[in-house]
């Protein structure tokens, strides 16, 4: 054979184990998550990962502060704040 065939078949012959290689490790992976997830399903969740603390209610009701006559500053509902209020103390 002349040597341009040979390394043809070398190089072929090492991608196709570099390719069944690739799929073994897949392979291996793939059942190393399948273990995890059956020891966290049978035993609970995860140890490792902390559970944040709980949120406190983020709504709250900002005055809206608007500029009266002769400069002075009061506060009055905003749009979105007078919306929310007419929404929910309408009776259905």
């Amino acid at each position: 054979m002349a040597p341009g065939y040979e390394i043809a078949l070398w190089l072929e012959g090492l991608g196709l184990a570099g390719l069944v290689l690739g799929l073994w490790r897949l392979r291996v992976e793939e059942a190393a998550r399948v273990r995890a997830l059956r020891t966290v399903l049978r035993t609970g969740p995860d140890p490792r990962i902390v559970p944040g603390r709980p949120r406190s209610d983020r709504t709250r009701m900002v005055p809206h502060v608007t500029k009266l006559r002769g400069g002075r500053t009061g506060t009055a509902q905003s749009a979105a704040a007078h919306a929310l209020a007419r929404a929910f103390t309408r009776e259905a």
